[in-house]
Order: C-alpha cells, then sequence, then structure tokens
C-alpha cells in the first residue's frame, strides 16, 4: 500500500478540491493521502469542516488531519478535539512559517500534548524557511 503522508485539500484560495486529488492519486497509484487545507484553523473558518466533507466523501482513500493554528491556543484546541472526536480525523499539521508560532513554543507543546492525548501523529512543514529547520 502507498500512502502519501502530505496533500492539500482546498478552496479557501488555492482551489483544491479533492476530486483532482483523488484523480492525481490514480495517476500515480497511490492508495490513500493525508490531506489538509493550504490555511490553519480557526484562522480559515470552516476549514476542518472542509476536511471532514472531503473524507467522508472518499472514506477508503483520504486521512484527515487537522491543520492548526497554536497561536488561537483555547480556540484551537477545542476545534482540533472536535476534528478528531466529531470528525475522525487521525493527526495534526503544523506550519511555523505560516502563522509564526516557533516549534518549540509553550502554545506549540500545548497542541502537541493534546495531539499526544489522541495518539495523534504530528506533521510538521520542514524545509529551508526560518522556523522549519530540520533541528528546530
Amino acid at each position: 500500500m502507498i500512502i502519501d503522508s502530505h496533500t492539500h485539500v482546498d478552496k479557501f484560495g488555492w482551489y483544491d478540491p479533492p476530486e483532482t486529488i483523488i484523480g492525481l492519486m490514480d495517476e500515480a497509484a497511490i492508495d490513500k493521502s493525508i490531506i489538509m487545507t493550504y490555511g490553519d484553523a480557526p484562522d480559515v473558518e470552516g476549514s476542518i469542516e472542509y476536511i471532514a466533507e472531503a473524507v467522508d466523501k472518499y472514506p477508503d482513500r483520504l486521512i484527515g488531519y487537522a491543520r492548526m493554528n497554536p497561536a488561537r491556543r483555547d480556540e484551537a484546541q477545542r476545534l482540533f478535539e472536535k476534528a478528531m472526536e466529531e470528525y475522525g480525523f487521525m493527526g495534526l499539521k503544523l506550519h511555523p512559517v505560516g502563522n509564526l508560532c516557533h516549534p518549540a513554543g509553550p502554545e506549540t507543546i500545548e497542541l502537541i500534548q493534546l495531539a499526544g492525548s489522541y495518539n495523534a501523529p504530528v506533521l510538521f512543514h520542514c524545509g529551508d524557511e526560518e522556523l522549519t529547520l530540520p533541528l528546530q
């Protein structure tokens, strides 16, 4: 089985509907994809629900991750809990460049600990930008 562990499905800026991703998965012989939006919840209203709808539409192909802004602390934690408990999401996506939250900052650690309470993996955007260097 081949699983793409980092795929975006979105309608909030860049238009990448789940049907497009499914077509690309079929072309590449990818069985499943972990999906998230390009923007952080709760900053992008409706993003969690959009991912939930995509997973509901293609439950055998798509796995939902909640992309969250740790700086929104209580609201982010509440929405992450909703994503996990009500929508059956499987993990957390963090993008430090997008929300300017340090990977080791207290708000980020709180959200990671919450993910840990669900035994959920945490995916960090990682690259050559400040706040995303692999050792950070």
